[in-house]
């Protein structure tokens, strides 16, 4: 007795209660009583019984039987009708629902026991069987592979989706069809029809395939290559029912083969054509397999005979493994290794690189040995040819006599030639990784150029650099200029790894260059400082004269000759701005003579002593000093700007050390200039005082150039000193720092040449009757120098340049007793005038008169027989005396 739950539909409750109790009876669970067919759909979605037991009639609009069938589509419920009506209209309707029973009023307990067990042991049957028969079609429909059942007729009884998507046949077409109109396969290389593969499964009854290179041909005339097999259904009876035939497009599958088989064709191609002899060695060291090249060594070798590759391989063969044979070690530990061996071949050596590698089935266990053998005889030549071509070119690299670096784009050194590291002092270990930036190559350079951002810049386009000057530092901190020639090294990707740089040492160079731009540009200010000093003189050539006559005319009570005098003594100190100006044009120095260094030091730095009391001069001076030919005067005027300039630079008073020594060239290296072979007498002055920069220290000698205050300084102190200490074939330099002082040294030749003292001559106004030529091209010199000697009682002759001089002393030479002659003059020079008249009269008198003073082109003129020199400006009784003693056969220089 079941416990099945059971819903009772009965439009009469009386009935239906007595159903519930006989059901109750009878062990079922009445869940739920209805009345109607609406309720009773209700309640069987609500409850889901086991079994409806439906009355036929029911109250209100639905009856039992369309209730039952409501039921049947919607909830599979099996239903069993219990009615009283047998009428045939009313079985008809009611077998429409496909009912699971049938039980008529009255009835028996045990019929309606029995009919309700026989209805819900159906319903579950069908349930099972329903399920297994839609799990069943959704494998078929799932499987990957194609699928058609027939029967056996050959008349197609399923089909599923794959077999459906390849014949090109929906299964409700296809079902019922012949199998011959759906799957049609013909042979691939002969175009026929294929084998039927069902009449060989029906008639034999066992599992058969299709043969190779099969095509089905699909509904729309697609072919595709498949493969099948077909297997027969039979019945619980073992009964052959039908044939189910299962089968795949093998499109894919052909694909892939070819590619194998053409890509093994191209590795055999490759194996077989390559230059490299490859050999598969068995466990048992027996040849498998040759490629051509190995064939093409040994001929003679037939895998087929199982040789052994020791006796094979080897001329005269041997009767063990070599020594140390990679493919025994390879078979011994399923590792690569490799070898060189060398072999006797035409009566040569050749060399052959020996590679192993294991071949392992798919579980890893060694089954051969994979040989190469590469014949390296041409490469092991190269490479010895390479190496010896290397070390040569190393050996270039290292021991040329240039530097030879690389560095990375970031200027990291990764190479450092011999040359190299003893032109910096570091070793390789010290300079390999540093960065040449603060290494070789100092921040900034002495003229404070960026040099590290220059490096950055060859880093990143080092063709702006492939020549480049620049600056660099030894270990030492010493500074030295290197000329450059820079070119990037590119990896494949054309980034630039590296930066190959050779530079050589242009110290030398650069220091000429240096002298040579100094040097002229101070022969262009002198140049220019002299012609002002002569245009200047001339000038005051003019004011001196006129206060000179003046001053003749004047009673010595008249309160205007004081005047006068004040006049004249500042055109006496405008000379001596001019004579500064003449020192630095090197056209100052006038009488040369032994001068003893050490003694005019001590006169000057005492004297110079008493001016400046907060100073502490020290006198450091050399016992065996050389004696200097020079200008005692000059020299003391040099001496005097050097005090008063270290003065100046120690306003709170300081140290001020005077250091006289000897030396010579070769002690005077590393200079803006190449000094002259000799010995030289050195004054070393230094003081403690603010110092200068770089940029100060390139103008210290301009004139006219002051770190002073408006009104302090001319600006021609330090110039003059240059240009007379020039002027004697001397150097001077000058070294400081901002804030630690300054040292002057003066290089001065030493000699024990003697000059003779100029006569000294007297001041008076000394008269005569003469006449006198007097040639200059300035009006205003002519016009007071004629009132001048007029003034001492000459006659006086003028002309304006040196063609009208020649023109008048040709016309007036027996007349003329001297010639007052301009040095400097347009046209026709002083010089080339003097000549011509000499030779107009040999023993011409001539007295040189110039703003410039007696050295350069005056001395020249005096050495081919002129008579004498007088410096513009001067007075009256300079010009006179200079006259009488010309006149009176007595060489005279005045200044």
């Amino acid at each position: 007795m079941s416990n099945s739950r059971i819903l009772i539909v009965e439009d009469e409750g009386i009935i239906a209660k007595d159903i519930q109790n006989t059901l109750n009876r009878s062990g079922y669970s009445v869940v739920g009583i209805a009345s109607s067919g609406e309720e009773a759909i209700k309640k069987a979605m609500e409850i889901h019984p086991d079994l409806v037991l439906m009355d036929i009639v029911l109250k209100g609009a639905m009856d039992g039987v369309e209730a039952a069938e409501h039921i049947r589509d919607h909830f599979d419920i099996p239903v069993v009708y219990l009615t009283a009506y047998s009428d045939d209209t009313t079985l008809q309707r009611a077998k429409i629902t496909e009912p699971f029973g049938y039980i008529l009023k009255p009835f028996q307990e045990k019929e309606l026991y029995t009919t309700i067990e026989m209805a819900i042991y159906k319903h579950t049957t069908q349930r099972k069987l329903k399920e297994s028969e839609q799990w069943l079609a959704t494998t078929l429909k799932s499987i990957g592979d194609a699928l058609i059942a027939t029967n056996v007729n050959k008349l197609i009884t399923f089909m599923n989706p794959v077999a459906e998507a390849l014949t090109g046949w929906k299964q409700e077409e296809a079902i019922g069809k012949p199998l011959k109109d759906v799957f049609k396969v013909i042979n691939e290389k002969t175009g026929k029809q294929a084998d039927d593969p069902v009449a060989k499964v029906l008639s034999e009854g066992v599992i058969v395939g299709l043969a190779n290179h099969t095509l089905l041909i699909a509904r729309d005339g697609t072919k595709r290559p498949v493969d099948d097999s077909g297997a027969p259904i039979r019945d619980d009876k073992g009964k052959i029912i039908g044939v189910v035939l299962v089968f795949r497009d093998i499109t894919e599958r052909k694909i892939a083969v070819e590619q194998l088989r053409a890509s093994e064709e191209r590795h055999r191609s490759v194996v077989d054509n390559i230059n490299v002899g490859i050999a598969l060695i068995s466990r048992n060291m027996e040849i498998l397999a040759l490629n051509n090249q190995m064939k093409k060594w040994y001929p003679d070798i037939d895998i087929s005979q199982k040789s052994i590759c020791y006796k094979s391989f080897n001329k005269p063969s041997i009767n063990d493994a070599c020594l140390n044979c990679p493919v025994c070690i390879t078979l011994n530990d399923g590792e690569v290794h490799e070898s060189v061996l060398d072999r006797i071949a035409d009566n040569k050596v050749r060399n052959y690189r020996v590679i192993s590698s294991p071949l392992k089935d798919k579980k890893g266990k060694i089954i051969a040995a994979i040989e190469m053998i590469e014949d390296i005889t041409d490469q092991k030549k190269a490479q010895e040819a390479l190496q010896r071509s290397e070390l040569k070119y190393r050996e270039l690299v290292q021991n040329a006599n240039s530097i030879i670096l690389r560095m990375d784009s970031q200027g990291n050194v990764t190479f450092f030639n011999e040359f190299a590291q003893q032109f910096f002092g570091y070793t390789e270990d010290e300079i390999l990784g540093k960065n040449v930036v603060g290494s070789i190559v100092p921040k900034t350079d002495s003229e404070l150029r960026n040099l590290a951002a220059m490096i950055r810049d060859i880093g990143l386009n080092p063709e702006e650099y492939a020549n480049n000057e620049n600056e660099n530092m030894r270990k030492d901190g010493g500074r030295i200029w290197v000329a450059w020639t820079n070119k990037a090294i590119y990896d494949k990707d054309g980034n630039i790894v590296e930066i190959l740089c050779v530079g050589n040492d242009v110290t030398e160079r650069k220091l000429l260059e240096r002298q040579l731009l100094q040097a002229l540009k101070m022969e262009s200010i002198g140049t220019l400082a002299g012609g002002v000093a002569h245009d200047f003189n001339n000038l005051l050539m003019g004011i001196l004269g006129n206060a000179s006559l003046m001053l003749m005319n004047t009673d010595p009570a008249d309160p205007n000759r004081n005047r006068l005098k004040s006049i004249e003594k500042q055109v006496e100190n405008g000379s001596k701005l001019t004579s500064q100006l003449l020192g630095y044009a090197r056209k100052g120095k006038y009488e040369l003579k032994h001068i003893n260094l050490n003694q005019l030091v001590k006169d000057t730095s005492e004297l110079f002593s008493r001016t400046r009391k907060d100073i502490s001069i020290y006198l450091e001076l050399s016992p065996d000093l050389f004696v200097a030919e020079a200008d005692k005067g000059q020299i003391e005027q040099v001496l005097w700007n050097l005090y008063v300039n270290a003065a100046d630079a120690m306003p709170g008073g300081g140290d001020f050390i005077l250091k006289t020594f000897n030396t010579d060239h070769k002690n005077m290296k590393g200079r803006l200039y190449v000094p002259k072979p000799g010995r030289y007498v050195v004054l070393a002055v230094t003081d403690t005082g603010v110092g200068m920069d770089k940029k100060i220290q390139q103008r210290i000698f301009d004139p006219f150039f002051t770190t002073k205050d408006m009104g302090r300084g001319t600006g021609l102190g330090l110039a003059s000193a240059y240009g007379i200490i020039k002027g004697h074939d001397g150097y001077i330099d000058v070294e400081s720092r901002k804030g630690e002082g300054a040292t002057f040294s003066i290089y001065l030749p030493a000699s024990e040449k003697k000059i003779a003292k100029a006569a000294k001559i007297t001041e008076k106004l000394l008269k005569g009757t003469e006449t006198v030529l007097l040639v200059d091209d300035e009006e205003i010199i002519l016009d007071v120098g004629r009132d001048l000697l007029k003034a001492m009682g000459c006659r006086v002759i003028t002309a304006r340049d040196g063609r009208e001089a020649v023109e008048m002393y040709q016309k007036n030479q027996d007349d003329i007793d001297i010639v007052i002659l301009d040095m400097i003059m347009p046209n026709i020079s002083g010089g080339d005038t003097y000549d011509r008249m000499k030779e107009i009269k040999p023993h011409i008198k001539v007295l040189l008169s110039s703003g410039y003073s007696i050295d350069g082109q005056a001395t020249d003129i005096l050495n081919r027989g002129c008579n004498g020199f007088i410096q513009k400006p001067f007075t009256i009784n300079k010009l006179s005396a200079a006259i009488r003693q010309i006149l009176d056969k007595k060489l005279i220089f005045r200044h």
